[in-house]
C-alpha cells in the first residue's frame, strides 16, 4: 500500500481546513464575533452573526465551529427579530455532514417556531422541512424526530398562544414530513430504520407487520 504523501510546509499553512495557523485565526474571528454579540448596536451583533454564520457554512466538518454554531444558537434569543432571523438563516445554511452540529441546530430551529415573528416562523418551518429532504442516516432522522417531540411535548405543557398554536401546526407539517421521508429512505435506498432492513418486493406485507408489532 503506498504511504500517504507528506504535506510540504507551504501546504500544511495554506490548508484552509488542517492548516493550525489558520484555525488559530479562524478560532479569533470566532471569539471576536461572539463578544460583538453582546454589543448594544445592533449593526455590531448583525456583522458578528454574519461572519460566525460564514464560517460555519465553509467549515462543517471542523471542530472548531461547535462554539460558533452554538453561538448562532443563543442569537435565535436576540430581542431584534432581524439579529434571530439572520442567525435563523445562518444555521439553516449549515451543511448536515457533521452530527456533532446536525443535532444541536435542529432543536434550536424547531423551539424557533415560536418566535413571535410570523415570518421568522415562517422562513423556518419552509427551511427544516428542506433540512429534512437533505437527512441521509437513520440518527439524522431519529434526531430530527427526538427534537420534534420533545419540542410539541413542552408547548403541551405550557398554556398556549397564538404563536404557540402556529408552532404546533408547523411541527404537525413537519412530522407528516417526517414520516414521508423515513419512508423513502426505507423502500428506496433499503436503508436499514428500527433495526429492520428493507425487504424484498414479495414480503412487504410481512415488513409492516413487523413494523406494526414494533410500535404497537
Amino acid at each position: 500500500m503506498d504511504e500517504p504523501k507528506k504535506q510540504t510546509l507551504r501546504q500544511r499553512l495554506t490548508d484552509w481546513e488542517r492548516s493550525w495557523v489558520l484555525n488559530q485565526l479562524k478560532k479569533i474571528r470566532i471569539r471576536m464575533s461572539i463578544r460583538k454579540l453582546k454589543d448594544k448596536d445592533i449593526n455590531a451583533r448583525w456583522y458578528a452573526v454574519g461572519t460566525l454564520g460564514d464560517i460555519v457554512y465553509k467549515n462543517p466538518r471542523n471542530p472548531i465551529i461547535t462554539e460558533a454554531v452554538l453561538a448562532l444558537v443563543n442569537a435565535l434569543d436576540d430581542k431584534e427579530s432581524g439579529i434571530r432571523r439572520k442567525a435563523a438563516w445562518a444555521l439553516v445554511n449549515t451543511r448536515i455532514e457533521n452530527l456533532r452540529t446536525f443535532d444541536v441546530i435542529v432543536p434550536a430551529l424547531i423551539h424557533a417556531l415560536n418566535d413571535e415573528d410570523s415570518c421568522l416562523r415562517g422562513h423556518v418551518t419552509e427551511e427544516l422541512g428542506i433540512i429534512l429532504e437533505k437527512c441521509q442516516t437513520p440518527g439524522q432522522l431519529s434526531e430530527f424526530e427526538k427534537a420534534l417531540d420533545e419540542s410539541f411535548h413542552s408547548m403541551m405543557k405550557r398554556s398556549q398562544d397564538k404563536h404557540e398554536n402556529t408552532a404546533m401546526f408547523g411541527i404537525g407539517m413537519l412530522k407528516t414530513a417526517l414520516a414521508k421521508r423515513k419512508n423513502e429512505l426505507v423502500h428506496d435506498k433499503g436503508i436499514i430504520l428500527d433495526g429492520i432492513p428493507k425487504p424484498p418486493k414479495s414480503d412487504k406485507g410481512i415488513y409492516r407487520a413487523l413494523r406494526v408489532m414494533r410500535n404497537g
